[in-house]
């Protein structure tokens, strides 16, 4: 994710960096007049700026993300890689 939306979330809203990494695609809402992130049960309404961050970190993410958040899926623990002892 953006180091711009994880400083202005943990800024103005006071999110711990371990909430920010588990927020979801479907968190955010946009209709024509303002944008929503869902966090816990309660919308908060994102500044213009802030929006169009994460809208576009939705759209058009980098090739270099590792899906770090925004992600399409549920918040899961990573799998653990499989080592053979041969």
């Amino acid at each position: 994710m953006e180091v711009r939306i994880v400083g202005a979330l943990i800024r103005l809203y006071g999110l711990p960096v371990s909430r920010i990494v588990e927020l979801t695609i479907d968190r955010f809402h946009r209709d024509h007049e303002s944008a929503c992130l869902t966090l816990g049960k309660n919308p908060v309404l994102l500044p213009p700026t802030l929006a169009a961050l994460v809208e576009r970190q939705i759209t058009d993410p980098p090739m270099t993300s590792r899906g770090f958040s925004f992600r399409a899926d549920d918040p899961v623990n990573p799998e653990e890689p499989e080592v053979s002892m041969d």
